[in-house]
């Protein structure tokens, strides 16, 4: 039998979907006291981003964090956010800088990366399935 999440199978999110599953059985005494604290605040956060959005000028509102965003951060792991983060600073900078080839090439770029990624991690499950050792260890 396998054990999902685990260092062979790293679910990235499964830890989420069995933490909700525990909670739903149990209730809230399943939870730390203090989160239904953070809870709330998070809750009062979300509903006041999108009034204050709404409150704003057009040209400042674009500068209010999403709160869909902040939502996503909370289920996905850093080996996720962190990457996707900094292809959106280069991106940005990219846009700044040189639009032209931006608009030419971005949407290019962006597909090479994502089928590479996909590539790979068929590549990289087929070593795992031969046993190969990782050259970095997670």
């Amino acid at each position: 039998t396998y054990s999902i999440p685990s260092e062979q199978f790293p679910a990235l999110v499964s830890h989420v979907w069995k933490d909700m599953a525990v909670l739903m059985q149990k209730g809230l005494s399943a939870l730390p006291a203090s989160s239904r604290a953070f809870g709330a605040s998070f809750a009062a956060i979300g509903v006041a981003l999108p009034l204050v959005e709404h409150a704003l000028p057009h040209a400042y509102a674009g500068y209010l964090p999403s709160g869909i965003a902040f939502g996503i951060g909370m289920y996905v792991t850093a080996d996720w956010s962190i990457p996707r983060l900094a292809g959106a600073l280069l991106e940005y900078l990219w846009r700044r800088y040189d639009p032209r080839s931006h608009e030419l090439h971005m949407l290019m770029l962006a597909s090479g990366f994502v089928l590479g990624e996909g590539v790979m991690s068929i590549v990289a499950l087929f070593f795992t399935a031969l046993g190969v050792p990782k050259l970095i260890a997670s």
